[in-house]
């Protein structure tokens, strides 16, 4: 079990999803991946925020939408969120919701890459971002698609110390020589009104009764079931309000 009370500097460390339907999407899912829900303190300033959890710790986040569209939004770890945000800016990007504190759980900011890809940057106060990962029912990887692959090997490295994988038609994001993001071109047939975007992914135990799970919980599958290499098998799915994550099966050692 991965457990969590701090995320190294850019590393994946939090992904919520902002939705138009709270009782929808908490009721999805809590049935598809048997979590619970906790509120956060202070309903009235934090705005109806709240938690997903799994045996009592937090895995993600919901809360009401901000932006058009329901949608996962995916967090990066930051030491120093306002140098951070400075390197967003130097090197292209741009700044979507500007730094602010969030309580006492941290501080937050929402970017673009140069070619529109939205993130979003967390430093950690009494919030470290998720506290468990990388197990059935968590967050387990993000994954940028882009139109320019070019720009996002120059940006991302530049602005958190990423270094990059063996090249091919499917690259990795690497912190300190261990892979944390995936990077692929968006594939030709995706309409041009879709934005590069990071997607996230979810741990499952069983991919073929969480795609039973999801089909009861009003989701479906969009994509796979496909391997990724010796990671494990995925398929992307999306939910009820069409907010698209993938499901993925990893393969375990033994």
């Amino acid at each position: 079990m991965t457990l969590h009370t701090s995320h190294a500097h850019g590393s994946l460390s939090w992904a919520d999803i902002g939705s138009t339907d709270l009782p929808a999407t908490t009721a999805f899912y809590c049935q598809l991946f048997g979590w619970e829900t906790s509120e956060a303190p202070n309903q009235e300033e934090s705005g109806g925020y709240g938690f997903f959890q799994l045996n009592g710790h937090n895995v993600a986040g919901y809360g009401p939408a901000h932006m058009p569209g329901v949608w996962w939004a995916t967090y990066f770890a930051t030491d120093d969120i306002n140098d951070t945000v400075a390197r967003v800016l130097d090197h292209g990007g741009a700044i979507i919701v500007p730094a602010m504190q969030v309580m006492d759980a941290g501080h937050m900011a929402v970017c673009a890459d140069p070619s529109g890809a939205a993130f979003s940057l967390w430093q950690s106060g009494d919030h470290c971002g998720a506290q468990l990962t990388d197990e059935p029912g968590s967050l387990c990887w993000a994954e940028l698609m882009t139109r320019d692959l070019d720009e996002a090997r120059r940006f991302y490295p530049a602005v958190f110390g990423w270094t990059l994988g063996e090249p091919g038609d499917y690259q990795e994001f690497q912190l300190n020589g261990v892979s944390i993001g995936g990077l692929m071109a968006m594939p030709e047939m995706m309409p041009a009104e879709v934005p590069p975007n990071w997607g996230v992914y979810f741990a499952v135990a069983d991919l073929n009764d969480s795609i039973d799970a999801l089909n009861q919980a009003g989701g479906q599958v969009m994509f796979g079931p496909q391997t990724a290499g010796e990671a494990g098998t995925f398929v992307t799915v999306c939910g009820p309000l069409n907010e698209v994550f993938s499901l993925i099966q990893l393969n375990t050692e033994g």
